[in-house]
Formats: C-alpha cells, sequence, structure tokens
C-alpha cells in the first residue's frame, strides 16, 4: 500500500498551523472574522495606472514565506510590517498593498500567513505570480 493521500486543503492548513508556531499571532484564517485581506504586491511594469499602455503586460507577485501568503488584516498593519521591512533592507520592489477578498479561491489553495512580524523575513522573501483581476477595486 502506498502512503496515505492528504487533500491540499488539509496539507495547508497543516503548514499555516507551523509556520504560526514560528511567525505567526493565533489569528487564522479560519478564526479572521473580517472580509479582506491585504498583500504586499510587485507590480511590473512598476508605473501608475495612468502611465500603463496597452502594449503593457501588468505582473503582480504577492509575497510568500514557505509557500504560504503574507497577508494583513487591515492595511495599517500590512503598511506597518511593510515600513519596518524597508527600514531594514528586507523588502525591496513592493508597490502595492493589494484588498482581496478573504473568499477568493487563491486562499483555499496556499497556505496564509496573517499579521507576521519581520521575523519571517530573516531570509530573502520569494513570490507568487497572481491575477490582478482577483483584487478589489482600490478605495481611493
Amino acid at each position: 500500500m502506498g502512503a496515505p493521500v492528504r487533500s491540499k486543503r488539509k496539507l495547508c492548513h497543516a503548514r499555516q498551523l507551523t509556520l504560526l508556531a514560528h511567525f505567526g499571532d493565533a489569528l487564522t484564517l479560519a478564526t479572521f472574522k473580517g472580509r479582506f485581506l491585504h498583500l504586499l504586491i510587485r507590480q511590473t511594469p512598476n508605473k501608475p495606472p495612468w502611465a500603463l499602455t496597452s502594449q503593457d503586460r501588468v505582473v503582480w507577485e504577492a509575497v510568500t514565506h514557505e509557500e504560504a501568503f503574507v497577508a494583513f488584516t487591515s492595511l495599517p498593519k500590512a503598511v506597518a510590517f511593510l515600513q519596518q521591512a524597508v527600514l531594514h533592507n528586507r523588502l525591496i520592489g513592493i508597490s502595492k498593498v493589494a484588498k482581496f477578498r478573504r473568499d477568493v479561491p487563491l486562499f483555499a489553495r496556499y497556505a496564509v500567513l496573517l499579521n507576521p512580524t519581520l521575523a519571517i523575513l530573516h531570509e530573502a522573501p520569494h513570490f507568487l505570480a497572481i491575477d490582478p483581476h482577483l483584487a478589489e477595486a482600490s478605495d481611493e
């Protein structure tokens, strides 16, 4: 007989619990009651929306840590983390904080690390390409 097969959702949940033990607070996607999550985004090309042309192919990459999205429960928490990361030269090239509904299928496929501390950036961050159309429209 082969090894037992676990669903991807169970693996994501197990991975999230492992990450929480090391870097996060007790908040998980299951216990979080809010409607939105905020992700740190590196956009290529790094241009404001009005400067983009039809020839520009926009690519968004979200910051991850060990295959888990680095996400925040509010914009102020995301900005505070980003400011500290930039001051300590741990994140470079982040050009956006994008808002996503918590029920976006993207968060069912990958683990989510909510409101982490800077300790997760003890090594170079990783990035995962995401579809910009999954984000909510800007509140501006």
